[in-house]
C-alpha cells in the first residue's frame, strides 16, 4: 500500500483537518491529518489508495450508473451490428463485467457500495434510471472487448445462501439443466449469460433458477426443502424493492411455474406471489411497454429491444397468471380492460413468438369463457341458465377448434387438448343423467386425448410446469366420474378404463417425488375406483350432480377428494343436499357399470396410508381450523383474464 499524498499546494490551506477523498466519498471519519506522511486508519484496512485532493466532488450513484450505460453503448456501437439476442446478452454482459471491474482504484469502495447487487435490489441494465450522455462527455473509459472476452472465460464460482452452499460444478449442471429442459417452455433466459453474470445481476433469479432445475438432480434430498424457505424469503424481500427489476419478475415467473413442493401444514404462497408479480409488472409499466416512461421518476433510456423484450415478458406474466389461477379453481377476474392502445397492440402481437402467441390466444380464449360461465351462474342452475350454458361452451369451443390449424408443435397440441378439456368438463355442474351421448362421447375424448398425449412426450411432460400435471389429474378424474356413473354404458369402457389407470400411473411417474400434489393423487384414484360408496348418496342412489360447484375446471377434481375424505378419511363436508340443486328428469336410463377389476398399471403406485390428507388440503387451498368442528374453505380468489378480444382484431386488451 502507497503511502498518504498530499501535494504541496494543499499543506498551506486553511483546513488543519484534512480527510481524504475516499473517507469523504463515504462521509466517513478519517483521521489522515494526525500523521500527513500516512494513509488514514480507513484506508489501511480496506487496503485502498489513500489520496488528499483539492476540490473535492462527491461522487454520485446515479451518476455512476449512467456511466456504465454510456460505456455499454459506446461498446454496443463499436461491436457494430449485432442480433437481438446479442444486444439483450451484452447488455447484461457488459453490466455485470463493469460491476466486477475495479480499474479506476480511487472509486472502488463507492462502486461496491452503490452498485453491486444484494439478494433485495436486483438490477438489470433496461431498469437503471439514466439521463441523456452526451459520447464526447468524460467519463471513465469503457471495457474493452478483450476485457469483456476475460469475464467470460472467468471459472464459475460457487454461490451460498443462508447456510445452503452449492459448489460450482454443480451450479454448471443445473444452469445447463434449466437450459436446455425447463428454458422451452417460456424462454425468459438467455443462453448466453454465465451463472456468474445471473447472480451478478439477480441473486434471486438465480436461486429460483437453481431451486427448480434441481428437483430431479440427486442433491434435490439435502438442499430442496431447506432451499424452499430461503428462495421464498428472496421473493418477499422484492417486494420490498424500490424499484422492480425485470430479473425479479422473471424469478416469480420461474416460481410459479414449478412451485415448490408443499409440505405438512405450510401455506401456499403461490396465490400471493402470483399477485404480486402482476402488481410490479405493472408498476413499471410492462402492460404498456411503449410507455413505460409514464411509470418512472426519471428519464428513462429504452432502446426498441428493450421496448419487446418488455411486451414479451408482459405476455409471459399474463399467460403465467392465468394458468396459476386457472388449475388452482379461482374464478378469473379482468385485471384492465383496453390497457393496450391499437399501436402497441401490434406491437406485443408482432413480438412474441409465434408459440408463446398461440399459447397466449389459447389461454385467452379459456379464461375468457370461464368469466362467461362465472357470470352466467353456476352453483345453481336453471333450464335457462343452462341452455346460456350450453352455447357459451359451444361458442368458446368453435374458437379453439379454429385454432387447430396454428398447432405446429407438440407443445401446441398438447396445450389445445387441456383447453378442450377445460371447457368440456363444464358439463358436470349439469346433471349427468340429461347429457346426451354426444356431449358425453365428446368429454370421454377429450380425457382420453390429454391422457395419451401425456404418455406419448411422456419425457417433456417430466419437467413441465404444474399446468400440465394438473390437466392430468382433471383428465383421470373425468374419466373416474364417467365411468362410476350410469353413463358409462355409452362409452368404449375397456378403453376409458385403461386410459383411467395411465393416468393413475403418470400422475406418480411425472412427479419428482411423492410429495408432489399428482404423486399423492395415484392412491387416492385407486381407492375411489375400488370404492363402492364414492359418488353414492346414502340411499345408495348415484349422485349425479357436483357438490363443489366454486372452483370453476377444478371442481370435479375438488369433488372426488371430497368423497375420498369422506369415505377414507372420516371427514364430512358441508354440502347441499342433491335436492337443492336443481335437475330435471334423466334421459338416460340407469345402468350399472359393469363389475371388472381394475387395472393396475406395471409402475408401482403409492398406498393411501403414505399419502397425508392434510397436505393435500393445503395445497388445493383447503386451511382446516383445528377449532371448527367442521372444515372451513378460506380461499383467496384470483383470476386474470387479460384479452377481450382475439388476434383478428389486433392483439387484444390486456
Amino acid at each position: 500500500m502507497s503511502e498518504s499524498f498530499i501535494p504541496d499546494n494543499i499543506v498551506s490551506t486553511k483546513r488543519s483537518k484534512r480527510a481524504c477523498t475516499e473517507c469523504r466519498q463515504q462521509k466517513a471519519r478519517c483521521d489522515a491529518y494526525l500523521d500527513p506522511g500516512k494513509p488514514c486508519s480507513r484506508c489501511c484496512r480496506l487496503n485502498v489508495h489513500c489520496v488528499i485532493l483539492e476540490p473535492f466532488k462527491r461522487e454520485h450513484k446515479r451518476q455512476r450508473l449512467t456511466e456504465l450505460q454510456h460505456e455499454t453503448d459506446v461498446l454496443r456501437r463499436r461491436l457494430g451490428t449485432t442480433t437481438r439476442t446479442d444486444v439483450h446478452a451484452s447488455s447484461l454482459d457488459m453490466l455485470a463485467a463493469a460491476a466486477e471491474s475495479d480499474n479506476h482504484s480511487q472509486r472502488t469502495v463507492s462502486i461496491q457500495s452503490s452498485f453491486v447487487p444484494r439478494a433485495n435490489a436486483a438490477v438489470q441494465v433496461n431498469d437503471v434510471p439514466t439521463a441523456p450522455v452526451p459520447d464526447d462527455s468524460v467519463g471513465p473509459p469503457p471495457l474493452s472487448i478483450k476485457q469483456i472476452e476475460e469475464k467470460h472465460m472467468q471459472p464459475t464460482q460457487a454461490q451460498s445462501l443462508d447456510g445452503i452452499e452449492i459448489d460450482a460444478v454443480t451450479i454448471d449442471e443445473l444452469y445447463q439443466i434449466y437450459l436446455t429442459e425447463y428454458n422451452e417452455f417460456l424462454p425468459i433466459m438467455c443462453p448466453s449469460i454465465s451463472p456468474n453474470k445471473l447472480y451478478a445481476v439477480s441473486p434471486f433469479l438465480f436461486w429460483a433458477v437453481m431451486s427448480v432445475s434441481c428437483r430431479r438432480h440427486p442433491i434435490a434430498d439435502s438442499i430442496l426443502a431447506p432451499l424452499a424457505s430461503r428462495v421464498i424469503d428472496l421473493a418477499l424481500q422484492m417486494l420490498k424493492a424500490q424499484y422492480a427489476a425485470l430479473p425479479s419478475i422473471k424469478g416469480f415467473i420461474v416460481l410459479l411455474m414449478w412451485p415448490f413442493t408443499k409440505r405438512s401444514l405450510s401455506l401456499d404462497v403461490t396465490f400471493p406471489l402470483a399477485g404480486a408479480m402482476i402488481h410490479m409488472a405493472m408498476r413499471i409499466g410492462l402492460h404498456i411497454p411503449a410507455s413505460s416512461q409514464d411509470f418512472s421518476k426519471v428519464r428513462l433510456r429504452l432502446t426498441d429491444d428493450d421496448v419487446n423484450r418488455r411486451a414479451e415478458l408482459w405476455a409471459f406474466c399474463i399467460l403465467t397468471y392465468q394458468r396459476t389461477c386457472q388449475f388452482m379453481g379461482q374464478p378469473p377476474l379482468t385485471l384492465v380492460d383496453g390497457t393496450f392502445e391499437p399501436d402497441q397492440q401490434i406491437l406485443v402481437r408482432n413480438t412474441i413468438s409465434r408459440t408463446i402467441r398461440f399459447q397466449v390466444k389459447l389461454q385467452a380464449i379459456t379464461t375468457k369463457c370461464c368469466s362467461a360461465l362465472v357470470e352466467n351462474g353456476l352453483h345453481s342452475l336453471n333450464p335457462d341458465r343452462e341452455r346460456a350454458m350450453n352455447i357459451l361452451l359451444r361458442v368458446f369451443r368453435s374458437h379453439i377448434q379454429d385454432m387447430e390449424g396454428e398447432a405446429y408443435t407438440d407443445l401446441d397440441r398438447s396445450s389445445l387438448y387441456i383447453a378442450n378439456l377445460t371447457l368440456d368438463v363444464f358439463h358436470f355442474y349439469k346433471d349427468l343423467r340429461n347429457l346426451d351421448p354426444l356431449t358425453l362421447t365428446r368429454l370421454y375424448t377429450s380425457a382420453v386425448r390429454v391422457v395419451e398425449d401425456m404418455d406419448k412426450n411422456k419425457t417433456i411432460m417430466q419437467v413441465a410446469p404444474r399446468y400440465f400435471p394438473y390437466a392430468l389429474m382433471l383428465a383421470t378424474t373425468t374419466l373416474l366420474r364417467l365411468l362410476k356413473s350410469s353413463t358409462a354404458k355409452i362409452l368404449d369402457y375397456e378403453s376409458a378404463k385403461g386410459a383411467y389407470f395411465l393416468g393413475a400411473s403418470l400422475s406418480q411417474q411425472l412427479s419428482p417425488n411423492k410429495e408432489e400434489l399428482p404423486a399423492r393423487m395415484t392412491p387416492i384414484l385407486i381407492d375411489l375406483w375400488d370404492s363402492k360408496r364414492a359418488f353414492r348418496n346414502p340411499d345408495g342412489s348415484e349422485q349425479t350432480v357436483l357438490r363443489v360447484r366454486s372452483r370453476l375446471a377444478m371442481s370435479p377434481v375438488l369433488d372426488a377428494l371430497w368423497w375420498w375424505r369422506e369415505e377414507f378419511q372420516g371427514q364430512v363436508g358441508d354440502f347441499k343436499t342433491p335436492s337443492t340443486i336443481s335437475s330435471s328428469k334423466s334421459t338416460i336410463k340407469e345402468a350399472i357399470t359393469p363389475s371388472v377389476e381394475p387395472f393396475m398399471p406395471d409402475t408401482p403406485v403409492l398406498h393411501s396410508s403414505m399419502f397425508n390428507a392434510d397436505r393435500l388440503s393445503s395445497e388445493m387451498g383447503w386451511l382446516d381450523d383445528s377449532n371448527d368442528p367442521g372444515f372451513t374453505v378460506l380461499d383467496s380468489a384470483y383470476g386474470l383474464p387479460w384479452m377481450d378480444t382475439m388476434f383478428n382484431g389486433g392483439f387484444p386488451a390486456m
